[in-house]
């Protein structure tokens, strides 16, 4: 602490009032950081930062809230002690004081230091936080109706409900959005319905910070949507650069917690807004109609589909009838007998009608695989070895995985 801030903390012990009346919030608490010398961060209770005193600060702290959100008895510490409470890390070194508003954490108040607080550094800290409170709620409420004056923009933008591109951009201008080129667009989806949705959209806001990228996210049926421009507006760059943004966004998205088995869906990439809807329509049947692993997480890119998203279009009803005639003799089998001849096609298919490394991935001898073969042939009445039996079963294979 240098002798300006000592001077500053010996002549106000206490928050300066007058001083946050003549100068409003924002001004005030830029004034506390240069003068007191005090770094921090004012978020709510979702690790939204309303106050930061700069961006490399908000990025640091992206440990931190990894962190906390694995631990998260370090704030309940902090909320019960009703005092400054210090967390320890290995990246970043600081201390949090809980903003209660009866009995209930409506935000924090983190401090960055290097070396423990005074005991007048503590002082001011406690009564700076009581001045927050308020605040904080106000901002959380303001907050809540912008948002939902977003959440409904996006929706609209995402179901093409608006008449005309000037409409939609003049719209847009409220929260800075510039729709004059195209934005590529990821959805992201947890295999199971108690992920905290909020907490990895938070945690892929950052990732896009670091990447020095404005990115544009929502949570609509249980999917977060992320759209963002690419630098490059070129269809083949654009392709490739959405490819590789994911499979960095995974990989920063897996180190939040193991548990968290994603599955990212993108669309094609269209250089004119007004195709969003579209893009977001394909990401969506990207993660419809890839492949059901809950184990591991993926990454499907529409593009890389194939003759799969054509089936995407048509109806549910009309694809599992086609399912039906082509699979039903097999899976009526199985499940008289016990046996499992179904995954023995799929694994047949799969390895393009290979007969050694079809065995191999099932663990048998080829000739029991023939065998198996030629009892899959007689129950569906189909020939192996007709090109036109492999596709129809083939493309029955996709419908059954698809769904």
């Amino acid at each position: 602490m240098n002798t300006d801030q000592e001077l500053f903390l010996n002549e106000y012990p206490e928050v300066p009032l007058g001083l946050l009346n003549q100068a409003g919030m924002d001004r005030f608490l830029t004034i506390i950081k240069d003068v007191a010398g005090i770094q921090f961060l004012v978020t709510t209770d979702r690790f939204d930062v309303l106050f930061e005193t700069d961006q490399s600060e908000t990025i640091a702290f992206e440990d931190t809230l990894k962190h906390i959100s694995n631990k998260g008895n370090l704030l309940e510490k902090a909320v019960k002690t009703k005092s400054i409470h210090p967390i320890y890390d290995a990246d970043i070194q600081l201390s949090v004081k809980g903003l209660l508003y009866r009995e209930r954490a409506v935000g924090y108040l983190f401090i960055l230091h290097t070396s423990a607080l005074t005991e007048k550094e503590s002082r001011f800290i406690e009564t700076f936080s009581d001045i927050l409170i308020p605040w904080v709620i106000s901002e959380i409420k303001m907050q809540e109706n912008d948002q939902d004056y977003q959440k409904q923009f996006l929706f609209d933008l995402l179901h093409n409900h608006f008449d005309s591109y000037l409409e939609m951009n003049e719209q847009a201008k409220r929260w800075g959005w510039n729709f004059t080129n195209g934005y590529q667009l990821m959805i992201i989806q947890h295999h199971t319905a108690q992920a905290d949705l909020l907490l990895i959209k938070k945690y892929a806001e950052l990732f896009f910070i670091k990447q020095k990228m404005n990115v544009i996210t929502v949570i609509f049926d249980r999917q977060l949507t992320l759209l963002y421009q690419p630098v490059n507006q070129q269809l083949e760059t654009a392709a490739v650069d959405a490819k590789t943004i994911s499979d960095r966004l995974l990989i920063h998205l897996s180190s939040l917690d193991n548990q968290h088995h994603l599955i990212i869906g993108t669309g094609h990439f269209y250089p004119s807004p007004l195709y969003l809807y579209r893009t977001y329509q394909e990401a969506k049947m990207a993660i419809k109609l890839g492949k059901k692993d809950t184990i591991s997480n993926q990454i499907i890119h529409y593009d890389d589909l194939g003759i799969i998203k054509l089936l995407g279009h048509l109806r549910y009803e009309l694809l599992a009838d086609y399912q039906k005639e082509q699979l039903s003799g097999l899976i009526n089998f199985d499940a008289e007998t016990g046996e499992d001849l179904t995954s023995t096609l799929e694994k047949y298919l799969e390895n393009n009608g290979n007969i050694k490394s079809c065995a191999a991935s099932l663990h048998i001898h080829p000739n029991t695989l023939r065998y198996r073969l030629n009892k899959i042939e007689s129950l569906l009445r189909v020939d192996l070895k007709n090109y036109q039996d492999i596709a129809e079963l083939y493309i029955a294979y996709l419908i059954r995985n698809s769904r």
